[in-house]
């Protein structure tokens, strides 16, 4: 049967049922989908256009696009708006100078444009709510709106990097399965897999990809326990003496060829024997290599084949214990495969359960959760994709060929187990021949599923490339088929009949590529006979691309000459070099910057986190912790991102006064972090530094791309932080995610510059990319086969995935490896597809193991092989007259030339000068920046922190008191750290529900165990586990009130940490003081606050705002010890302590906060007399006390005015 496919015409094409697009590299795949999606929002042509579904049109909501990249999706989206607008325009106007809207103009009645027309303009309007999606955003929302019948929940949160919680699933599978197993069985294991990371290194890549099954750890066992039986027979039996007398007496006898039975190889196996019966392990001997031959030579067939001519002998029993021991069930390669299935199977449980207890989806979960939800023995199967088939009767998948079993099985569920009488549409547009995503998991054999899913006349293919110059689309049909000419197929060059190579027109471009006024030849094979090695190879041709590079670009004729005569001179960003990762976009880089020519590296999978500055960030972050500790900061100074030279270094660390101020920089950078996050201090250190000014100086060594790295790094570290607890959390994360770097999309290496500069470009990443210029260096090198060691991975004749973790299966890997070849001749084809106008190709002969060269991709599709004189015959046989090809034997110059840039610099307009003056006293203040003042409390510094406002002011210093019998809170720690520790608790307890606290006896004391452990207070813990829920009971009595306690107070009606912010154009600290001195204990004697004036915020955190009995009430926590018993806060001592530290004041500025957001929350309905109960201030320690330690200042609205004036004011002085 011909593989030769209909030609598309987009005007006729069927929109309903199955239909295969194959759309070759530069054919308009996007603008046939945006043609297509016109038609389906026209809807039918006549009564006989067979669109059921679609007879008065669709709109953007009932359409579904499905493609596999939010970038996609976004480009998807605007250029089919901008079509939509086109089409519009020329139903309006009843003309286009666009043939294909001319010819839909023809296909729609005269009278019916203006409908058409608005219908349009409609859909235009309404793109934004357009069904287009990943395949992932798709599955999520049929998941969620349809979560009945789908069987999911409602709320999921998405999990975009699961690295950490596999990362738990590992270590949790190591605790369970080798931490309880005895010396003898865990060290053949550990051989295996030495530690968790090591076994997540191992089992992560399975997920997915083993069969379904439960995870059995009994092969694992046996294989453990024949060893073990087969050890404890040569010990009883005493096999290993007798065959030590056995080689000896044949060896005297010489029986036996010495030169195959030496003295000295039989005392190493012999030895290796002992060591093995000596030791306490399930192990194997005669391992590895130096025993290969031992392995044969001690069985019986090896000892037989050592005799000498006309010599009998009848091997003993251990030649055949050792056989046993090596037989394929005992293996190492057997004991791995167990080991590897049970542990894949049983993280992918655990992963499975912790996502469901925690109401995650990964991307992976939604895909799966959908297919699921749409198989056959699901019980809402068919509700189910009914209400998907009437939300979408038309679905169009874009790059299908990188879709896997899973996706395809979801959409063929609802488009094809339909039938026909369903009237829906699937149209699958991809092309199998740029399937170049397997280690993403996209599987070319499901695309191959679907093309024979649809018959000869459901499969279109889009014919004309619309890309590239008709020379350079002749070169590739060329190379690809053996004939330039439109049509031609072949159905070998890609190892298999149905993903055959059909030959595409060429619509041709109106400029052309000129060197000298000569057009470019399409191809450049650059050529060195003489065969080298991989090495050698990589750099001379990365030298010679370069050199090539440089040459053209300083060629002043060198550029795009236009039909009409214009002529664009050739630019650095006109080309580009594909690599195939980050050693060969090493090697050309350096090339480059040795001809002076920029470039910035382009890659899709290479992580921020592996990179030398995520290294060095550690040492700094390590550094800043642990500032005092003199070896850390050293370490930390010496980094080569931080690039201090040894003068310096060697100065710095012998000046003791530098050295100083060096760690107290540190420790400020430890305060900073703590106070306002990672991001802020890595920003002080690199401006302290001068890293950006001196990494912008050395450009050409890298600069660009190390800054870049940094500021990547520190905004990743300020976004993950925020679910991270603490700064040693996010070091240990740091350190986590260098070990094993991430491949979320937020961790790829972002580009370094935008400026016009060569593009070094990752193969798989210059997918869906074009440029002018495309140069490969390295094609001859290509990539080694796999070798199974990790496992084979095969598919069978109908397609399915087979695996083999033994590694043993010869067929299956040779199938592997054929799968493997076959890709990259794909990869290949992509390379080759991405120029407009011209290729540079480096080829040479290889020497290594095997031939290189013909193994590769380009060697394969070239016919080429490393044979010197049959490579030098088949280039000149490709060079044939009209072939477009042109050969390049020209050595690297010494030195080499250098890019002279002659493009004009921009003009730069002079900046704009600041002509008002600037309030320098404008900043963020606090409570404690009252009573301190601008010069000790800083703009965000440590009391504008929640912990800060928390603690004790006046304590001493942490000190405890001696453990006594019947311990009370006036015998715990004072100072600050008690302040913390005891919010702390209150915060807890208000998250989880105060009354919910007391009844949660084991959650509470966890906690509290975890907390005083931390704290060397382990002998507090019965205390507080007694104390928080008798604490949460105690009534508090409240001057308007009944007595409330927290543990009533409904969830609802309680929130703990409240943060608030103040603004303050001009407030003076004097008026703040008089008037709260007026209104609050009148005529006692309190200190005055600092005058001062605060422009800016007023930001501050409550403990607990509650409402009781219709009233709301501000609470604030105090730790202050005023006395060993509990008379020692009676009231009057109480309101001296608040005075003495201005707490009446800190309780008005909380209730002023309260006030506002009641008045803005409430509206008409506040009044402050009656909604707003006060400002409630608990001295915990006196809780058992008179009064329970409470102090109730009622709220006074005049008061409450007068404040709110002060801080509305809006007089600022200008030149404050």
């Amino acid at each position: 049967m011909s593989n030769l496919m209909q030609a598309l015409d987009a005007r006729r094409f069927p929109l309903h049922g199955l239909r295969l697009i194959e759309a070759s590299a530069g054919t308009g795949k996007t603008f046939t989908i945006a043609a297509l999606y016109l038609r389906l929002v026209l809807g039918a042509r006549s009564e006989d256009d067979g669109l059921a579904f679609n007879a008065g049109g669709l709109l953007p909501p009932q359409i579904l696009v499905v493609t596999f990249t939010e970038a996609a999706t976004e480009e998807l989206r605007e250029r089919i708006r901008s079509r939509l607008v086109e089409a519009a325009r020329a139903f309006r106007q009843n003309d286009s100078d666009d043939a294909f809207l001319r010819g839909l103009l023809d296909d729609y009645p005269a009278g019916q444009r203006g409908r058409h027309a608005h219908q349009l303009e409609l859909a235009a309007q309404w793109m934004d709510e357009a069904a287009i999606f990943t395949i992932h955003a798709y599955c999520q929302k049929m998941l969620r709106t349809h979560a009945f019948d789908s069987g999911s929940l409602f709320e999921l949160t998405v999990n975009t990097d699961e690295s950490a919680l596999r990362e738990q699933a590992v270590n949790d599978y190591w605790r369970r399965h080798f931490y309880p197993l005895p010396r003898a069985r865990l060290l053949p294991l550990q051989a295996i897999a030495a530690s968790p990371a090591e076994l997540g290194r191992l089992a992560l890549p399975l997920l997915g990809r083993l069969p379904a099954g439960p995870a059995d750890w009994t092969p694992v066992e046996a294989i453990l326990a024949a060893r073990r039986a087969e050890k404890a027979a040569w010990r009883q039996q005493g096999w290993l003496e007798e065959l030590a007398r056995t080689l000896t007496g044949l060896r005297e006898k010489k029986a036996v060829n010495g030169n195959k039975v030496r003295a000295d190889s039989c005392q190493k196996w012999l030895d290796d024997l002992a060591d093995w019966l000596a030791r306490d392990s399930d192990d194997l001997p005669l391992a590895g290599k130096p025993f290969e031959t031992a392995r044969w030579r001690l069985t019986p067939a090896g000892i037989l084949d050592a005799l000498k001519a006309g010599m009998s002998f009848d091997p003993p029993e251990p030649f055949f214990a050792i056989e046993r021991l090596l037989q394929p069930a005992l293996a190492d390669t057997s004991l791995r495969a167990a080991l590897l299935t049970h542990a894949t199977r049983s993280i992918a449980a655990a992963l499975a359960a912790e996502k469901s207890r925690r109401a995650e989806i990964g991307f992976d979960d939604m895909i799966r959760g959908l297919a699921q939800a749409l198989a056959p023995e699901s019980p809402n199967r068919e509700r189910l994709a009914q209400a998907l088939r009437q939300a979408y009767p038309v679905a169009l998948i874009d790059e299908f060929q990188d879709t896997d079993p899973a996706q395809y099985a979801i959409f063929r569920t609802l488009y094809a187990d339909a039938g026909p009488e369903a009237r829906l549409g699937l149209l699958m547009i991809g092309d199998p021949k740029q399937a170049i995503y397997a280690f993403r998991g996209a599987d070319i054999f499901t695309y191959l599923a679907a093309r024979h899913d649809t018959r000869p006349e459901q499969r279109y293919t889009l014919d004309t490339n619309w890309r590239s110059t008709t020379a350079m689309v002749g070169v590739v049909n060329r190379l690809f088929c053996g004939s330039p000419e439109a049509g031609t197929v072949s159905e070998t060059v890609f190892g298999r009949p149905d993903i055959p190579f059909q030959a595409v027109r060429a619509a041709g471009r109106s400029e052309q590529l000129v060197q000298g006024g000569m057009p470019v030849p399409p191809l450049t094979l650059a050529w060195r006979q003489e065969a080298g090695n991989k090495d050698d190879y990589r750099q001379e041709f990365a030298r010679r691309a370069a050199e090539a590079i440089t040459t053209l670009l300083n060629d002043s004729e060198a550029g795009l000459l236009a039909d009409d005569g214009g002529f664009e001179p050739l630019a650095p960003r006109d080309i580009a070099v594909l690599v195939r990762d980050w050693q060969e976009a090493a090697a050309i880089r350096r090339a480059l910057d040795l001809c002076g020519v920029r470039s910035v590296y382009l890659s899709d999978k290479d992580s921020v986190f592996a990179s030398q500055e995520a290294q060095d960030l550690v040492r700094w972050l390590d550094a800043v912790l642990y500032a005092e500790d003199n070896a850390r900061l050293r370490l930390a100074l010496a980094t080569a991102t931080l690039g201090l030279d040894y003068a310096g270094l060697d100065r710095l660390f012998n000046d003791e006064r530098e050295w100083e101020r060096t760690g107290e920089r540190f420790r400020s950078y430890r305060q900073t972090w703590r106070q306002q996050g990672v991001l802020p201090m890595l920003l002080a250190l690199l401006h302290d530094y001068r890293l950006p000014a001196r990494l912008l100086v050395r450009r050409d060594e890298g600069g660009e791309r190390q800054l870049t790295n940094l500021l990547h790094l520190a905004e990743r570290l300020q976004a993950d932080a925020a679910g991270i607890d603490g700064e040693v959390g996010v070091l240990r994360h740091l350190e986590r995610l260098t070990e094993q770097p991430d491949a979320a999309q937020e961790s790829v290496l972002r580009l370094e510059s935008e400026d016009a500069r060569v593009r070094v470009v990752t193969l798989h990443k210059s997918k869906g990319l074009e440029y002018p210029l495309v140069f490969l260096p390295f094609l001859a090198g290509g990539r080694a086969l796999p070798d199974g060691r990790n496992g084979i991975f095969w598919h069978d004749g109908d397609g399915r995935l087979q695996v083999d973790l033994t590694g043993q299966d010869a067929d299956g890997l040779a199938a592997m490896q054929r799968e493997s070849a076959q890709e990259d001749m794909r990869l290949l084809y992509v390379a080759l597809t991405r120029a407009r106008h011209a290729l540079w190709i480096g080829l040479s002969p290889l020497s290594g193991t095997g031939d290189l060269l013909a193994g590769s991709a380009i060697g394969r599709l070239l016919q080429l092989d490393g044979d010197p004189e049959r490579f030098a015959g088949r280039l000149e046989a490709l060079t044939q007259a009209g072939s477009g090809i042109r050969l390049d034997d020209t050595s690297p110059a010494d030195p080499p030339p250098r890019y002279c840039d002659s493009t004009p610099a921009p003009v730069l307009f002079p900046a704009r000068r600041l002509t008002r003056r600037i309030a320098r006293r404008w900043r963020i203040a606090s409570y404690s920046a009252l009573l301190t003042g601008p010069a000790q409390a800083g703009t965000l510094a440590a009391e504008d922190s929640a912990a800060a406002n928390r603690i004790d002011d006046t304590a001493t210093p942490d000190s405890p008191v001696l453990p006594i019998a019947g311990r009370t809170l006036a015998g715990f720690w004072r100072g600050p750290q008690a302040g913390i520790f005891l919010h702390g608790l209150f915060e807890w307890a208000a998250q989880q529900g105060f009354g919910r606290t007391c009844e949660l006896a084991a959650e509470r004391r966890d906690l509290l165990a975890r907390r005083c452990q931390r704290r060397e207070l382990a002998g507090w813990i019965d205390f507080f586990d007694g104390w928080l829920p008798w604490v949460l009971t105690r009534p508090l009595p409240l001057n308007d009130a009944s007595p409330v306690t927290l543990a009533a107070l409904p969830p609802r009606s309680a929130r703990a940490e409240t943060e608030f912010w103040l603004g303050n154009p001009q407030l003076a600290t004097t008026a703040l003081d008089a008037a709260v001195s007026v209104a609050v204990w009148p005529g006692h004697a309190r200190p005055a606050l600092l005058p001062q004036s605060l422009q800016g915020l007023f930001k501050g955190f409550i403990d607990l705002v509650f409402e009781h009995e219709g009233r709301f009430y501000v609470l604030d926590y105090k730790s202050n010890w005023l006395g060993d018993t509990s008379a020692s806060y009676h009231p009057d001592a109480l309101r001296d302590e608040m005075l003495a530290h201005r707490y009446e004041l800190q309780g008005m500025l909380y209730l002023l906060a309260l006030h506002r957001l009641l008045r803005a929350r409430l509206g008409a309905d506040y009044d402050p007399a009656t909604r707003l109960g006060g400002f409630v201030c608990w001295f915990l320690r006196g809780t058992d006390g008179p009064g329970a330690g409470i102090v109730h200042l009622p709220a006074d609205p005049a008061l409450l005015d007068r404040l709110d004036h002060l801080f509305a004011c809006e007089t600022p002085d200008a030149d404050a």
